[in-house]
């Protein structure tokens, strides 16, 4: 081969190389980024943990103290005071709890339940997601309720026994739809 043959082939190794080179500290940058901002969010997320489970706890707290309220109202061997006294115990402990939960022994423990429970983990996801969407169904109702005429507004405001030809709500015409 001749001299700028050579030289030629030289060049392009040396940028093939300077590419790869290039390629690789774009991926190691990228898996460094990943990792950083993998790491922000479990820490938001256990942020966003911490400060639920304290908040729950607080409430938690709260409703303790209003038991052992509502019990000192009672004789002290009555039953309802037991009761009282019982469930606001239950409340204190369940505020401990709260207040020592982080996010990674939260997941750790729905996963180990998961998997020595796999059907009843199911069933639990299920029941949730049925509680999620009643939730949210209800929560569309109360939406439109407060856009629904209130108290305030007459029943001729409202559609019904208004003049003719007032359109009704329920019907969306003007025909008399009421009694």
């Amino acid at each position: 081969m001749t001299d700028p043959t050579r030289e030629a082939e030289a060049a392009a190794q040396a940028v093939t190389e300077e590419a790869r080179d290039a390629v690789a500290e774009a991926r190691e940058a990228a898996a460094r980024s990943l990792d950083e901002a993998g790491r922000r969010a479990r820490e938001e997320a256990n942020a966003r943990v911490s400060q639920a489970a304290d908040d729950a706890a607080a409430e938690a707290a709260n409703a303790a103290r209003a038991a052992e309220d509502a019990a000192a109202e009672f004789g002290a061997d009555s039953v309802e005071a037991k009761a009282l006294r019982s469930i606001a115990q239950f409340l204190e402990d369940t505020a401990e709890r709260l207040h020592a939960l982080d996010l990674e022994s939260m997941v750790h423990g729905v996963d180990r339940f998961a998997q020595r429970h796999p059907m009843a983990f199911l069933a639990g996801a299920a029941a949730l997601g049925f509680a999620a969407a009643r939730l949210l169904r209800a929560a569309d109702r109360a939406d439109a309720s407060d856009a629904a005429p209130g108290p305030s507004q007459s029943a001729t405001s409202a559609g019904f026994g208004g003049p003719a030809g007032a359109v009704s709500p329920q019907t969306g015409t003007g025909e008399d739809d009421g009694p």
